[in-house]
This record gives structure tokens, sequence and C-alpha cells, in this order.
């Protein structure tokens, strides 16, 4: 995927920045921002934003896997704000400067949580 490359280059300043589509229902209000730069296996990629009613978390990323051209797969690491401090995004990359979003953790309480959406590029 071109926005976070698997190739072992130095990373490049020019990140891309992601957020919903507008008028997405599947993330019932919640607002948040995926940010990539270009990286290698194992290592930070970016950063994530989530803006909620009741806190704003905010964490880094880690690129864990890359499947073809089109795929990542992403550690989260959530260093403050009231959300799960762990969790998997996995971004596929479609046509128009879109990807698919799709987020997979295990909650305090022992439940597993997943949410998909359409993300465009804002940056």
């Amino acid at each position: 995927m071109a926005v976070a490359a698997a190739a072992p280059q130095a990373k490049n300043k020019a990140s891309r920045r992601y957020q919903p589509v507008p008028n997405s229902t599947a993330l019932s209000g919640h607002r948040f921002t995926v940010e990539l730069d270009q990286g290698v296996l194992r290592e930070r990629v970016g950063s994530v934003h989530y803006a909620m009613e009741s806190s704003d978390c905010y964490g880094t990323v880690t690129l864990t896997a890359v499947a073809g051209t089109d795929q990542v797969t992403l550690g989260e690491s959530i260093q403050s704000g009231n959300c799960i401090t762990n969790g998997r995004i996995t971004l596929t990359l479609r046509p128009g400067d879109t990807v698919d979003f799709a987020y997979e953790t295990t909650k305090r309480d022992g439940t597993r949580q997943s949410v998909k959406a359409g993300l465009e590029r804002v940056a």
C-alpha cells in the first residue's frame, strides 16, 4: 500500500491523513484521524486520534503486516485518553484516495469489538 510502504526505505516526511467519509453511519458520531508515513515492518508509521464526547484519545500505529500493494495492518497503541489501549487496524486501499478501515480489539470486559468504515484522504 502506498501510504505505508513495506520496502526498507528511509521514512518519508510526506504523510497521508485519513478521516471517515462524510455521513458515514458506521462510526455513530465518533470522529477520528489516522495519519501515516512511510516506514518498515515493526516500526512506528503514524498516529491516531479519536475525538469522542467523553474523551479524546491519542496514540501511535506500528506497521505489523503488508498484503500485496493494497493492504496494511497496523498495531495501535493508545497513550492518552479513555480508550482501549491496544487494537489492530487494517487499511485496504480503494479507488479515489479512499481506504476501507477495519478495527478489532478486545475490550476491558473481555468482549470483542470491531468497527468497519470507509475513510477518505484529507491531506
